[in-house]
């Protein structure tokens, strides 16, 4: 019932779809960027962390709280960071992850609100310098926000091989059109299409087995 692009969008609410993960690969290397849009209803309240793994709940790197005021506060590095937020809007959440010198930088709508080491966990210790999921949950009774045109930014090879293991699936008997979009960091959009034909030539093979009846 809210959404930037038509005609859907993730809706988090408390006891109908706890911890919904997006899988981000266990990024090793590179510069990314994992942005998305949110949109928090007045009086209501949202949550997201940042896991090193995609296995759940091994690290989390971050957690963000969005209050039920507008206010918000990014826990990194065992430190609480404060921010603002507009309610009853769309607005811009980044994290801006360069594993190679170990930096990451956190943005909401368009303002930057921290800067740190990226191994650290949001206690402080020293964590694994990996990139693993986002996770959007409803950390409190009243959170209740909308999460649309989530975006992952990366160098070319390891993106490619992401791509590559989340659209692997079966496809039905026939030709299946997909279609791929992917926008880099400065926003510069690239797509491609292609058909997918799977044709069931294979003659069926039954199998029988003996069964013996003695009559009195």
């Amino acid at each position: 019932d809210n959404f930037v692009s038509a005609p859907n969008s993730l809706k988090i609410e408390p006891g109908s779809n706890m911890d919904q993960l997006l899988l981000l690969g266990n990024q090793t290397s590179g510069n990314w960027a994992v942005s998305f849009k949110m949109f928090i209803p007045t009086g209501k309240a949202g949550y997201i962390n940042i896991q090193q793994f995609e296995t759940p709940a091994i690290q989390w790197q971050q957690q963000t709280w969005f209050n039920s005021d507008g206010t918000g506060n990014l826990q990194a590095n065992n430190s609480n960071n404060a921010f603002s937020y507009p309610q009853n809007v769309w607005f811009d959440v980044v994290q801006e992850v360069d594993l190679d010198n170990d930096i990451t930088k956190f943005w909401v709508n368009g303002v930057l609100v921290k800067t740190w080491q990226y191994s650290k966990n949001y206690f402080g210790a020293v964590g694994t310098k990996q990139l693993g999921a986002i996770n959007f949950f409803p950390a409190t009774a009243n959170d209740l926000f909308y999460v649309d045109d989530v975006t992952l930014c990366g160098p070319a090879s390891p993106i490619g091989d992401y791509i590559a293991r989340r659209y692997t699936k079966k496809y039905a008997v026939g030709t299946t059109t997909i279609n791929l979009e992917i926008t880099d960091k400065s926003g510069n959009p690239a797509s491609c299409s292609f058909d997918v034909t799977v044709a069931d030539n294979e003659m069926p093979l039954v199998v029988t087995t003996n069964h013996s009846a003695t009559l009195a």
